[in-house]
């Protein structure tokens, strides 16, 4: 916990959701959040970092993931020291209307 006059220390982020399963085509938003050491926390979903492992299963743009091929990789988020990794898996899009049809 910070002393008195002290700015709070990051301590860990959170990105939400925590895993992803998508469609070949489809995308996600991912929303982080900075927790500190005094218990408060911050949306830095706008300046937080998000890569992808492998771009031809999964691509980032921003916050928004985009599903490029099937397959399985992981998404790294990261802000201020701080990193968490999501699991994306990405399934064919069998046209079984599971979009905007």
């Amino acid at each position: 916990m910070a002393a008195m006059g002290e700015s709070p220390s990051p301590e860990s982020i959170e990105v939400q959701p925590s895993s992803l399963d998508m469609v070949v085509g489809a995308t996600q938003d991912l929303s982080v959040t900075l927790h500190y050491d005094d218990d408060t926390s911050e949306d830095v979903t706008d300046s937080a970092t998000i890569e992808s492992e492998n771009n031809s299963v999964a691509s980032a743009d921003g916050n928004t993931v985009e599903a490029n091929n099937e397959g399985e990789t992981e998404i790294t988020v990261s802000y201020e020291g701080q990193s968490e990794t999501v699991s994306a898996n990405v399934e064919p899009d069998n046209g079984d209307g599971g979009g905007d049809n």
